[in-house]
């Protein structure tokens, strides 16, 4: 895939606090051999992006009228690689160069398919980035898909290793390794399309937070794996699951309560398709809720672990 596209960017980092708006920038992924080409128009469009909140401090503290990113930017359109959008000037700037110079608290990556992802991660891995340093991290990527591949760029990449806040994506043939993954047991999990062999090695994870869309499910299997681990977790919410069990789902859970010693439990009718557990050990308590849109339909299941 050719390098050298845009990947649209806010920047805060380098914001005045009375300035409202978030600095754009379009990023440029470059190919190897160009990023020596634009290494001058790189760091020449760097030294404006960090110049720009000095100029507007200096105005305000002389009580001038400051100018606003745009306008600023006017000033250097002959020497730096712009783009007009919307009849705004928007600077381009290598993402190389900007990783190894920025230290920002929050990096949000979204909209990108797996190569786009991936050339983004790899211009972060291969900068001087602190990466340890980003304290919110999020992925809301809803196209994005891994291949097993990737589990390979996975596990080399040191920005990957650190883990997220937030991850939305389609569930990849590795989803469970990375929800073991220990930087990932915190992580805010927005998957969809997970399989019924993933799904019944969820409670062996200790994911504390996940939300599954679509995909297929023993809730046997699930749940014969949930009682004999007992996971402590926050919260997880399944919707639009096929129970492969072909069976309602408060049966199979009532058939594995009633066979487990160390439980007690509860089942609350709500309405026809709709049942309410009520799980507990001496520690622990789990809400189990499954409801059905049909006999092989799994709509919803929730599980909360409260101290």
């Amino acid at each position: 895939m050719e390098l050298n596209y845009d990947v649209p960017l806010e920047f805060r980092r380098f914001t005045p606090d009375d300035f409202e708006d978030p600095i754009e920038l379009v990023g440029c992924v470059r190919k190897p051999e160009d990023r020596k080409k634009f290494k001058a128009h790189d760091e020449r469009a760097f030294e404006v992006l960090k110049d720009f909140p000095n100029d507007y401090a200096m105005r305000v503290s002389m009580r001038d009228e400051p100018t606003p990113w745009d306008e600023y930017l006017e000033y250097y359109e002959d020497d730096l690689d712009v783009n007009e959008e919307e009849s705004k000037v928007i600077m381009k700037i290598g993402l190389y160069r900007l990783f190894s110079q920025v230290k920002t608290p929050k990096l949000n990556i979204d909209e990108c398919i797996r190569e786009e992802f991936w050339d983004i991660v790899g211009e972060i891995d291969r900068s001087y980035m602190d990466v340890n340093a980003i304290k919110e991290k999020s992925i809301i990527c809803v196209e994005l898909l891994f291949e097993a591949d990737d589990k390979i760029r996975f596990d080399q990449s040191r920005f990957m290793q650190t883990g997220f806040g937030f991850i939305s994506m389609f569930a990849p043939p590795f989803t469970i390794a990375m929800l073991q993954h220990p930087n990932y047991r915190n992580t805010d999990w927005n998957l969809r399309g997970l399989d019924a062999e993933q799904f019944s090695q969820i409670p062996l994870t200790m994911v504390k937070k996940l939300s599954v869309e679509y995909g297929s499910m023993s809730l046997f299997g699930f749940l014969e794996n949930f009682i004999m681990a007992k996971p402590a977790i926050g919260k997880w919410e399944f919707r639009k699951i096929n129970n492969k069990d072909d069976v309602w789902g408060w049966m199979t859970a009532k058939e594995l309560l009633e066979a487990t010693e160390d439980i007690t439990w509860s089942m609350k009718k709500i309405n026809d398709t709709y049942r309410r557990f009520k799980i507990e050990t001496p520690l622990q308590k789990w809400f189990l809720e499954i409801q059905h849109s049909g006999i092989t339909q799994f709509d919803e299941q929730q599980h909360q672990y409260l101290p």
